[in-house]
């Protein structure tokens, strides 16, 4: 691969199955004891995985075995995971319905917390539209935050989102800042500057 380092005269090693190459070569030390190197790259990384010196011939095979089991366990991973996710997809079930109430909390250096009633369901989507919280101040400039249900804001448009799965099967609602789940029932701390 072009941008690749290879040693003058090294011997090549290639390992299709997990998109692996590895250069070796042999050298000798100062004081004349033959010192085995090698070089190994995957995918199409231009900086190498690693790049050692060996004490002998066996440890630099060993390295090099050790470092393709893990290839082949990453890509056996990265398979299962697409199956998982092909699945979780194809049995995928809207749990959300007319009324739900969802919450996004969002913010840096305060805690902002939105509500949204859904108003409108699909097989793999929702719409939604914003509506009033009520909000108890419980210390300096932060509190709890409640939904105040059919409170829609006069100037909130109605929102169409597509649902998302996430981790372990979550299934979220993707916003601008961050993401929308269920609301679970319990006050949400929230936070503010002047």
């Amino acid at each position: 691969m072009i941008g690749r380092y290879a040693p003058t005269g090294s011997r090549e090693q290639t390992y299709p199955d997990v998109s692996g190459v590895v250069y070796l070569t042999d050298s000798t030390s100062k004081d004349g004891k033959p010192r085995p190197c090698a070089i190994a790259y995957s995918g199409k990384k231009r900086k190498p995985d690693w790049n050692f010196f060996f004490r002998t011939a066996e440890q630099r095979e060993t390295k090099i075995e050790f470092w393709l089991e893990s290839l082949r366990a990453k890509q056996q991973r990265r398979i299962e995971r697409a199956a998982e996710r092909k699945a979780a997809r194809k049995a995928f079930a809207n749990p959300f319905k007319v009324g739900d109430i969802l919450t996004c909390s969002w913010g840096y250096e305060q805690t902002n917390v939105d509500f949204y009633q859904v108003v409108d369901v699909t097989p793999k989507g929702l719409k939604m539209r914003q509506i009033a919280a009520d909000t108890t101040e419980t210390g300096f400039m932060s509190g709890t935050t409640t939904p105040c249900r059919d409170a829609f804001l006069s100037d909130s448009p109605v929102i169409q989102k597509h649902l998302q799965i996430g981790y372990q099967g979550m299934v979220y609602v993707p916003m601008k800042y961050g993401s929308a789940s269920k609301w679970n029932g319990k006050p949400c701390y929230r936070s503010w500057y002047a």
